[in-house]
């Protein structure tokens, strides 16, 4: 035998054997440091581009942005607006319902006689009229609706609830366009 292995007693040796045993150990930490870091980052973006869609969100109905929309509400609370009348929509006048289901009965143009039976209900609350009840009719299609209720739902929409006919055109002075519909 002419050539025995024998143990090694040279000192780079032990540091040899340590840097084996501890490189993988760092790759594999450094390796989990960048994952996290990405995960972390891919975290932080996704929430900051999701808020920014949010606040980009369109209402479909009137085509503003919740931005928009918030500028409106400030503009109608302020009451620093102008209504210019579109001869397309039509307005809403304040009845009570005892008129209303007078002027039903009364009126020969109505050729149900169950004509008040038919409208006696509020499609937006769903409760029925009662005598003493303020009510909005609209001009155009002659549909009737509890005032407040009315006025919640032109809060959020520009047209009517049953026919979906537009309302009123309003020009707004701090907003750039004028194609902002809004309630009488």
């Amino acid at each position: 035998m002419p050539f025995a292995a024998t143990p090694s007693t040279c000192p780079n040796d032990e540091g040899l054997r340590l840097l084996v045993l501890t490189t993988p150990l760092v790759i594999s930490s450094v390796v989990c440091l960048i994952l996290f870091l990405f995960y972390i980052s891919y975290y932080l973006f996704t929430q900051l581009y999701s808020s920014r869609i949010q606040t980009q969100n369109q209402d479909i109905e009137q085509g503003l942005s919740s931005q928009q929309q918030q500028q409106q509400r400030v503009i109608i609370n302020s009451t620093e607006y102008k209504v210019k009348e579109d001869p397309r929509a039509s307005k809403f006048k304040k009845v009570s319902w005892t008129a209303f289901k007078r002027d039903i009965i009364n009126n020969k143009s109505h050729q149900n006689d169950d004509a008040v039976n038919k409208t006696s209900t509020c499609v937006i609350c769903l409760e029925e009229f009662r005598d003493g009840d303020e009510c909005k009719v609209r001009s155009k299609c002659n549909h009737i609706f509890h005032q407040t209720c009315m006025d919640d739902w032109l809060d959020d929409h520009s047209t009517c609830p049953l026919c979906r006919g537009r309302v009123r055109r309003i020009a707004w002075p701090s907003v750039t366009t004028a194609d902002d519909w809004s309630p009488d």
